[in-house]
């Protein structure tokens, strides 16, 4: 997440998408240029999951997430499946990884599965990214991490990252954003907190998800 672009080009330290022009301001291909406002127009919610925080071991609260399936319809169901753990392996007992206070809090390395890689967490599938509609204008905007070096590859898998600030415009064109925390977000303030170590920035204390799931939405419309 935090490499820079493929051009090389930074902007105060962030992700530059496209091109900057004359005037300094990034330019976006049009096909990334995102067109929905969830302030404005929220999506319709289609599914509704929870993750179940601890820091340190304490009991931090729940998260609750919306998600957008007829926006994002791979992304959302992705990210349902791991809640619920139907396949077998999923976000519960896997912990926060990266936190970046001012930015967002990435998570979603899986815990079990048939996915190689060293250590307990893995990553799962790689699947291409449904859109990026989704303006990121708004804290707690949920978005795929995308697979590819500094963004690059088009790509999703298992890990997602939660907008922490108002207005992460640079992430526009390159992280596919698919739901928003609707309740709990003074959870993820607290994991924001937790101080880190390291270039990876790695809580010094573990930000759990103890378990994770679905809750039932009478009024979802399926995507």
């Amino acid at each position: 997440f935090a490499e820079p672009a493929t051009d090389g080009s930074t902007r105060g330290g962030a992700i530059v998408v496209g091109k900057v022009g004359p005037d300094g301001q990034i330019v976006l291909e049009d096909s990334k240029k995102p067109t929905i406002d969830v302030l404005a127009s929220p999506p319709v919610v289609t599914s509704r999951c929870y993750l179940d925080v601890s820091i340190g071991g304490r009991k931090a609260g729940r998260v609750v997430i919306d998600l957008y399936g007829q926006v994002a319809p791979k992304a959302a169901d992705n990210f349902r499946a791991l809640c619920t753990g139907e396949k077998g392996y999923g976000y519960a007992g896997s912990s926060f990884y990266t936190v970046l206070s001012g930015l967002t809090v990435q998570g979603g390395q899986i815990i079990g599965g048939p996915y190689s890689g060293s250590g307990p967490n893995y990553v799962g599938p790689t699947f291409a990214h449904d859109n990026y509609s989704i303006k990121h204008n708004a804290a707690g905007l949920v978005s795929m991490v995308n697979s590819g070096k500094g963004g690059s590859s088009g790509q999703s898998d298992s890990r997602f990252l939660i907008q922490l600030v108002g207005d992460a415009g640079f992430l526009d064109g390159r992280y596919e954003a698919f739901g928003r925390v609707t309740s709990g977000m003074e959870v993820i303030r607290k994991v924001e907190g937790v101080p880190v170590s390291g270039t990876k920035n790695k809580p010094l204390e573990e930000c759990r998800m103890d378990a994770a799931g679905e809750l039932p939405l009478e009024t979802a419309t399926p995507a």
